[in-house]
């Protein structure tokens, strides 16, 4: 105990000598005298003051969050704080308005048609709104590794690949259409398509398209494969094609009564695009691309057991057309270099393209 506060508790209870009240130690809870007064003030003087009373900002406070919060009983840690004066004065939220601003009426989407109902099917604005949709529309393309078939494809889809193109066609068939029996007809098709569609695949290629009496073959490859393969295996499956025609189809038409048929064929080699077109139960499958247009044209040029070489595919021509048993004719067809082969081969057994 510090001298202070013995001091006051020995005065408290008279153990201290006081020369007021002698050496009674409970001289103080004797009746008063003039003295005692004195001595009680004297010891009140030794309490310290009490602390000043709070300020009315913090009970303002505490009641503004006390509003907030519940019922100070309930949120005593609260009420503590606010009356520590940590919390910020609270300010009394804004009435809400008693009428709200009006809100705009959502837009309305205007009709696709300028008619009040949509146009009747097969009409001109029919069409008009059915292109104009298909043409927001894009097309996906990739590159292919493989030539896609008809079921890989979606509409609007489409794989990029390198290839040679070979177009095959029966010259004089149309004539023998109109004047033969559809039954017949239709034999004489089938066996082209058929023996064609064969060779195509012993030779590394596909069987694309079938318009009529002619027929597309592809021999691709990758779109980062640069070699010349694909365009050695279309050059010698279209002059091997054209000896097999020579030798046993052609023959065998005549002698079945239908003489005069011989076979044209156009090669071209380039970077294409197959797509899918159509709808859903009804696609097709197109080429875009340079390569297979030239095909189609040279094939058209080409005469009655021709072969047309455009001058990317005989710039890529196999080895053995160098020798001199091949005899190539080159010209001119629009402004472009390409050669023209009426030579079949000499084997009868499906020779290599390199």
């Amino acid at each position: 105990m510090t001298d202070k506060n013995s001091n006051l508790y020995n005065a408290f209870f008279g153990l201290n000598s006081d020369p007021l009240a002698g050496n009674d130690p409970w001289n103080i809870f004797s009746p008063l005298s003039a003295e005692k007064p004195s001595r009680l003030l004297s010891l009140a003087s030794l309490i310290p003051d009490p602390p000043p009373p709070v300020p009315d900002e913090n009970v303002t406070n505490f009641y503004s969050l006390a509003s907030l919060l519940g019922k100070p009983e309930e949120n005593p840690p609260n009420r503590l704080a606010a009356l520590a004066g940590l919390y910020p004065p609270v300010t009394a939220p804004r009435p809400l308005p008693s009428v709200y601003p009006p809100v705009a009426p959502r837009p309305v989407a205007r009709p696709k048609f300028a008619h009040a109902s949509p146009p009747q099917s097969g009409s001109v604005a029919w069409v008009q709104s059915v292109v104009s949709g298909l043409l927001k529309k894009k097309a996906e393309v990739n590159n292919g590794r493989v030539l896609p078939e008809i079921e890989d494809l979606a509409p609007m889809e489409g794989r990029r690949v390198r290839a040679a193109f070979v177009y095959s066609d029966l010259h004089g068939f149309t004539k023998l259409v109109s004047t033969q029996l559809t039954n017949t007809s239709f034999l004489f098709l089938h066996s082209f398509v058929y023996v064609t569609n064969l060779l195509t695949k012993h030779y590394g290629g596909q069987v694309m398209d079938c318009a009529g009496d002619r027929v597309l073959s592809v021999f691709h490859r990758p779109p980062s494969d640069l070699s010349n393969e694909p365009v050695e295996d279309a050059i010698t499956f279209a002059l091997w094609l054209q000896t097999v025609f020579t030798r046993a189809i052609a023959p065998a038409f005549t002698s079945a009564g239908f003489a005069g048929l011989s076979l044209g064929i156009g090669v071209d080699y380039g970077e294409a695009v197959v797509g899918c077109v159509g709808i859903r139960n009804d696609k097709r499958i197109v080429f875009f691309g340079d390569a297979a247009n030239k095909a189609a044209k040279l094939q058209e040029v080409a005469g009655p057991g021709e072969t047309m070489l455009s001058f990317g595919a005989v710039s890529r021509r196999p080895a053995y057309l160098n020798g001199e048993t091949w005899k190539p004719q080159g010209e001119l067809q629009n402004g472009e270099y390409v050669q023209r082969i009426s030579q079949v081969f000499a084997a009868d057994v499906a020779p290599k393209a390199r």
